[in-house]
């Protein structure tokens, strides 16, 4: 009976085996690639830091929908943009450090910018801003398709001086 069983058992993980490898196989491609998927080279992720030092810079000159439309696909990071450019008109970023993975990109950013118009129901101030930010882009067909950014909250509103500092 038990060697009964443990042939069974032997049979079962060996055609499960040859199930995964049947399936999996059928992804890739010839030239190694998982389909569905762009391949990635060195050069890809070169041209993916080197497409967010473009959009820096060309945000930084204009950001109009125009030009945010002509990077931007993520309609999340357009509204950031937009909510970002009323309370700080003409807000300047500046990549600091960039690593590329695949399709992603990580940036480490200042901000700088002077409290010019309404944040979310605060007055301006007209008090300068000068902060890091941590962003996380994905590239795809050419446009940010989406987007992660971290900033520290608290001190924004300690540079603007609606927070007092400890």
């Amino acid at each position: 009976m038990y060697r009964r069983n443990r042939i069974a058992l032997m049979v079962g993980l060996a055609s499960l085996l040859l199930v995964a490898v049947f399936l999996f196989s059928s992804c890739v491609a010839a030239d190694g690639t998982v389909y569905g998927l762009q391949p990635v080279t060195a050069n890809t992720m070169a041209a993916n830091k080197q497409f967010i030092l473009d959009y820096f810079a060309a945000l930084n000159q204009d950001k109009s929908p125009a030009t945010v439309d002509k990077y931007v696909a993520d309609e999340v990071l357009k509204h950031h943009i937009d909510l970002f450019e009323t309370a700080f008109p003409g807000y300047q970023l500046t990549a600091k450090e960039m690593i590329a993975e695949g399709d992603t990109v990580f940036v480490r950013a200042g901000c700088t910018g002077v409290h010019n118009g309404d944040m979310s129901g605060i007055a301006p101030t007209g008090k300068s801003i000068d902060i890091e930010i941590a962003l996380t882009y994905r590239i795809a067909d050419g446009k940010i398709v989406d987007h992660w950014m971290l900033f520290d909250q608290l001190t924004v509103l300690q540079q603007i001086g609606v927070m007092p500092t400890p």
